[in-house]
């Protein structure tokens, strides 16, 4: 695909949204990785030599602080270019998009900023269809009302999938108030 060819994958988005989830799961289908939770007291005072960052490891930064901050965005070039020296890859998030704060420091083809957003409607339905829920449920007024007040965050989303699939898919008008 083509985030393999890309040095650095920005992945941004507001908060709920799954961007730590995201990371999760790719970390699951990595051999060897560096996690960092980027603390803002502590990002830019990251010393880049002491990660030991070996050949084909994955660096993962979760939570990339204030993008506009230059010790912030010099931190990220920094490590960026470890990664590119030791033919790594740096996979990141944060609440803004990294490209427009490294424009002209970075080539286009060595990186792509992708934003996670909620899940339209269609999105949840096909979610739900896809982890067996009956299509009377699909259909109740406590689902709509779900749907409609979950904004669709994945994290809201998921723990009801995750709960309502638990429970045999036994629900009524209430349920889904009552896990939100």
């Amino acid at each position: 695909s083509n985030l393999r060819k890309k040095q650095w994958i920005h992945i941004y988005g507001k908060m709920f949204t799954g961007k730590t989830q995201t990371l999760i799961r790719i970390a699951e289908h990595v051999a060897s990785y560096i996690w960092i939770t980027a603390k803002v007291s502590e990002f830019q005072y990251i010393n880049v030599k002491e990660l030991d960052l070996q050949e084909d490891t994955v660096v993962f930064i979760d939570g990339i602080p204030n993008m506009s901050n230059p010790k912030i965005k010099e931190k990220c070039l920094q490590i960026l270019s470890e990664c590119k020296e030791k033919k790594s890859k740096l996979i990141t998030t944060g609440y803004e998009d990294a490209e427009v704060y490294v424009k002209g420091f970075v080539k286009s083809e060595e990186l792509v900023s992708v934003e996670l957003s909620g899940f339209s409607a269609d999105e949840i339905n096909e979610i739900m269809k896809k982890h067996n829920a009956p299509e009377g449920l699909l259909r109740t007024k406590g689902y709509h009302n779900f749907v409609e007040l979950c904004k669709g965050l994945p994290p809201i989303v998921m723990e009801v999938v995750h709960r309502m699939e638990t429970n045999g898919w036994k629900y009524d008008d209430d349920v889904f108030m009552t896990i939100i």
